[in-house]
């Protein structure tokens, strides 16, 4: 199993690149811990913020004591990990409700958790090693048939009332599951799959291609109430495959933003070629009906992972990481050249690409230093593309930097803003003397951004009136690799 993301990050200065001037930690308006006494966090874990500015989380845990709140549906721990629900009002001071949820097994083991807001619901999908998730009566699928299938749960706003519950997999492993909502209120789920039986409807093919580490990708489409699997399929490909992120547009047009080995993957007349190394980025544009209409590898000559994306009406955003040399760049942008010293996994940088509806790049640059850098979350603002991830560089993209920690890989966060033609950035250090791992971004009705972690730092800024204002302690190992101890949320002004 290859962790690309391993991470570490939080505290603060802040430059313009281009110009002299710093600011300090004003860009940080609210910020608190969350968990209980033993690891809580995970690998790729969400944040949302509703309409009315309202915070929602969800996390693996390995703590019975995880703070609850309002009425919730599951009220202690169950199994060997389970899911962790939050919401938390605007300034991230009062906890409104929380849950646990899963059974007596593991949830969130294969990695990522991912989650998506409704009208008056969540929607949550996360693998399940777990017999005993509470099914719906009328489920699409009412058990597990694998060793780790993925579960999806339909879950009311106050977190007290399971909508609906259904698994979704086939006789062997399903993981890295992202969901989101089409304009319909169908639930899109996609992710990677070993199970060469893993449902599909009549219209493709059955079996994988080629993958046996990671597996095959598989993208689904379910009914609001979990019931019926209205399409499914696998996309081709002859080694492994891994979908790590997942949009939807407003005319129901898919996305998927991962990392292949595949030569051939979503292959149709007159699709690309591959870059070349050991892996590259994709993006694929499926059609409602799960059609592929559009592909496009991203990377160079050595390997290169996509880890986030980000849309609007007429662009495109990823990011991730590279080690190649000859990765696509743009004119005019901050980062034109690879900084970093060293082999692949030891100084690879980050990346935001833009690219347009047809898949073409737009602008693309480098971000980085000397070290090792990854970007694995992203979100679109205003003024273009916010982008957080890792390093461990004492300079990063014309900021300097405080490297802590011992991580071999990164060991200092970085949130940035960088404009629409990834021309300019405004670069913010975050990270603490632990492993600080940045999960997720997501905007808020006031233009805040909400940056969320894993993180055993007990020195991360906390403001005045957050609801824990303290480290609670623990950490979450995942197979060798320590990820966080608690979460951590911050709001920033941007």
């Amino acid at each position: 199993m290859i962790y690309s993301r391993i991470i570490r990050c939080l505290v603060v200065s802040v430059l313009l690149v281009g110009c002299a001037a710093t600011a300090q930690a004003q860009n940080l308006s609210h910020s608190t811990y969350f968990g209980g006494t033993r690891g809580d966090g995970g690998y790729a874990f969400p944040i949302v913020v509703s309409p009315d500015g309202d915070v929602y989380i969800a996390l693996r845990t390995d703590s019975s004591d995880v703070p609850l709140a309002g009425t919730p549906v599951q009220d202690s721990f169950a199994g060997r990990g389970d899911l962790v629900i939050a919401r938390f009002n605007s300034d991230l001071s009062e906890l409104k409700a929380s849950t646990y949820l899963g059974g007596t097994s593991e949830e969130g083991a294969w990695p990522s958790i991912d989650m998506a807001l409704d009208e008056d619901a969540l929607v949550i999908a996360f693998p399940s090693s777990s017999m005993n998730l509470p099914a719906s009566a009328d489920a699409y699928q009412a058990s597990r048939k694998g060793d780790s299938d993925i579960g999806i749960v339909r879950l009311s706003l106050d977190l007290s009332t399971i909508q609906a519950c259904t698994y979704l997999g086939g006789s062997d492993m399903e993981g890295f599951v992202s969901v989101a909502l089409t304009p319909e209120g169908d639930v899109v789920v996609a992710g990677s799959t070993l199970s060469r039986n893993f449902p599909r409807t009549d219209a493709y093919p059955a079996g994988l291609s080629g993958g046996r580490t990671h597996g095959d990708i598989f993208v689904c489409v379910l009914d609001p109430e979990l019931t019926t699997l209205k399409s499914s399929r696998l996309l081709p490909g002859n080694s492994d495959d891994v979908a790590e992120a997942l949009c939807i547009q407003s005319d129901g047009t898919i996305l998927l933003g991962g990392w292949t080995r595949s030569t051939n993957l979503a292959s149709y007349e007159g699709s690309p070629d591959y870059h070349g190394g050991p892996y590259d980025g994709f993006v694929v544009q499926l059609e409602p009906d799960l059609t592929i209409s559009k592909m496009a590898y991203v990377g160079g000559s050595d390997w290169d992972f996509v880890y986030a994306m980000a849309v609007t009406p007429d662009q495109i955003a990823i990011s991730g990481h590279t080690a190649s040399l000859d990765f696509p760049t743009s004119s005019g942008v901050i980062g034109k050249s690879y900084l970093g010293d060293g082999a692949a996994n030891v100084g690879d940088d980050a990346f935001v690409t833009v690219l347009d509806r047809s898949l073409n790049i737009v602008s693309s640059t480098y971000l980085g230093g000397e070290g090792w850098e990854n970007a694995t979350a992203l979100v679109s603002v205003p003024s273009g593309w916010v982008v957080a991830g890792q390093t461990n560089s004492a300079e990063f993209s014309g900021a300097s930097f405080d490297p802590q920690g011992d991580n071999p890989y990164a060991t200092e966060g970085f949130l940035a803003l960088l404009n629409a033609r990834l021309s300019s950035a405004t670069v913010l250090q975050v990270g603490g003397e632990g492993i600080d791992c940045p999960a997720a971004l997501a905007n808020s009705p006031d233009r805040n951004v909400f940056l969320l972690m894993g993180t055993t730092s007990t020195d991360l800024p906390i403001t005045d009136g957050a609801w824990q204002a303290e480290n609670a302690g623990g950490t979450l190992r995942m197979e060798t690799m320590i990820w966080s101890g608690d979460v951590w949320i911050g709001r920033f002004q941007l």
